[in-house]
């Protein structure tokens, strides 16, 4: 790992910190990180990827290219997954919403884990793993093929996630003006 990835990983983390401010505490939410960590573990442990050799991959410098192949395509499939599990996890938190409707201090729960599993996932799928990708395609020989499914499937992502949010607050709104 060089300095220059070390200063924008710091980067990033400093100006999430910057942004959120105050407000850390409200933006932890250990059950929206295990939905999403663990959807997109398991996605890619079902895709047949080597999520240790993905990690190994990108702290290791004597990492064969064979290696160094493979993490690149987990981490590309890693993208895929993210939004997978942006889509379960704002659904799951869409349903815990609309159950708990009749009583609006319980609702709380379930918009947080479905905005925050969608931060989290969406973080992760378009932060944190493109950043690894492009750390380990930086050290093969050659370029290697851009995605080009990658850019509909995010915006596919993005209008489904869009589309549930203004639903379940369209919901929101009309059962607290009418009740």
């Amino acid at each position: 790992m060089n300095v220059p990835r070390i200063v924008g990983f710091l980067g990033v983390i400093t100006t999430l910190m910057i942004g959120i401010g105050s407000n850390l505490s409200s933006m932890i939410d250990p059950g929206s990180l295990i939905l999403v960590v663990g959807g997109i573990v398991g996605m890619l442990l079902l895709g047949g990827h080597n999520v240790g050799g993905m990690i190994t991959a990108v702290f290791s410098s004597t990492a064969d290219e064979t290696v160094v192949r493979q993490a690149i395509e987990g981490y590309r499939m890693g993208r895929y997954y993210s939004m997978a599990a942006a889509a379960v996890a704002l659904g799951i938190g869409s349903i815990i919403v609309l159950k708990e409707l009749s009583d609006p201090g319980s609702i709380g729960p379930g918009l947080a884990i479905a905005i925050l599993s969608t931060l989290y996932a969406l973080l992760l799928g378009f932060v944190l793993f493109p950043g690894l990708q492009s750390g380990l395609e930086n050290r093969l020989p050659e370029s290697v093929p851009a995605d080009d499914r990658f850019v509909p499937a995010a915006l596919l992502t993005l209008v489904f996630c869009s589309v549930m949010t203004v639903a379940v607050f369209a919901v929101l709104t009309a059962s607290f003006t009418t009740g």
